[in-house]
């Protein structure tokens, strides 16, 4: 179901094979959909209603006035009558009253119909409304209110409690969906959430500011380089934002800012270090002093002896993730998941970022 929203990833795919400039064009040009596409939710909320009375999934058989009360329930979102919508809820079973709000929060976070929103909260049973739909496999509805820059709707989801750090199936946050568009004011939303995690890694060890470098999304690399994000980090292939900025064919007034933001980091690192070398100086007064000499010794070994198996295993974890984050067998994914378990503490002891493989794992065993 819901296969208009797919462009999310489908863009995001695309910038992974070169075509970084393409699709911003066709992200800024025509946003999330070019226009809401709603017949597939709606034919997933007539056979809702078609169970129903038909007391089980193998005797439903939708009828006409099925798809009349789900093209009523769409409507009324799309058009933002509160009014009618509630009414609509009122004559449903209210067992169905999740399902149903799983369908009609994407659109509505897509229009960016806070009262709609609102509505749609108070006729669910949990916050499961806000994350991916298992009957679409859709992104969150926060992901496409910020990518649509809806900044009041992005606010609201929030407030309702959705998770910020919450992955699509292509493993992107709504901080990196926001790059797609350059949503500065909803990534500066996002990054304001206490428990939003700005150097969240996608299974290419990408964040949200490698794809604003990657996108051209100035708006949004200020933003989150405002937050803290590492302006340095280095993704699957070793390049960082500037290298993947260059790469690219990024606009040159996005080139010079990352060149910017990483040189303020970088001052602001030397500044810290300094500062704290003049502390631990005035205390520590007579403590006996680590031969330099070895200490440089041991640290060259300990980096050598890393990095003779690091790139490898580095590869082998990524290509792990990414297996077993599209496997959909049965049979296959739990041998997936343990080998992920398995290989996670070595990867993290080399130094390897294993916060989506966490992820992935939670999101999967749920």
């Amino acid at each position: 179901m819901g296969r208009d929203s797919s462009s999310i990833s489908q863009r995001a795919e695309h910038s992974r094979t070169g075509g970084a400039a393409v699709v911003l064009a066709a992200c800024a040009s025509k946003g999330l959909c070019e226009k809401i596409q709603s017949t597939e939710r709606v034919q997933y909320i007539t056979e809702i209603l078609a169970e129903v009375e038909a007391d089980g999934a193998a005797e439903a058989k939708a009828e006409p006035n099925h798809r009349a009360r789900a093209r009523q329930f769409m409507q009324a979102v799309e058009s933002n009558d509160v009014e009618s919508l509630t009414l609509h809820f009122k004559e449903t079973d209210d067992k169905l009253w999740t399902e149903i709000v799983e369908q009609l929060i994407i659109s509505a976070a897509q229009l960016g119909h806070c009262d709609v929103i609102r509505c749609l909260a108070k006729h669910a049973d949990s916050n499961d409304f806000l994350e991916v739909a298992e009957a679409s496999k859709e992104g969150t509805p926060l992901m496409f209110a910020a990518h649509n820059g809806h900044t009041a709707a992005v606010r609201l989801l929030l407030e309702l409690g959705a998770d910020p750090n919450a992955m699509d199936l292509n493993g992107y946050t709504a901080l990196m969906i926001t790059t797609f568009a350059d949503r500065g004011a909803a990534a500066e939303l996002i990054c304001k959430c206490p428990d939003v995690d700005v150097d969240y890694p996608d299974a290419r060890n990408r964040t949200a500011f490698s794809y604003a470098a990657l996108y051209g999304a100035e708006h949004c690399a200020q933003v989150l380089a405002a937050a803290g994000a590492d302006v340095y980090v280095r993704d699957f292939e070793d390049k960082d934002p500037l290298e993947l900025a260059n790469e690219s064919g990024g606009k040159p007034s996005c080139v010079e800012l990352i060149k910017r933001l990483q040189l303020k980091a970088l001052a602001a690192a030397q500044s810290a270090a300094a500062g704290a070398t003049l502390e631990a100086s005035a205390t520590a007064g007579s403590a006996p002093q680590e031969d330099p000499d070895s200490s440089k010794a041991q640290r060259r070994a300990s980096k050598e002896g890393a990095s003779l198996c690091g790139d490898e295993l580095r590869q082998e974890w990524e290509a792990l993730l990414s297996e077993a984050g599209k496997c959909r067998e049965a049979e296959r994914q739990p041998l997936l998941l343990q080998q992920v378990r398995s290989m996670m503490d070595k990867a993290a002891a080399a130094g390897i970022s294993v916060k989506y493989g966490r992820k992935l794992l939670q999101r999967l065993e749920a």
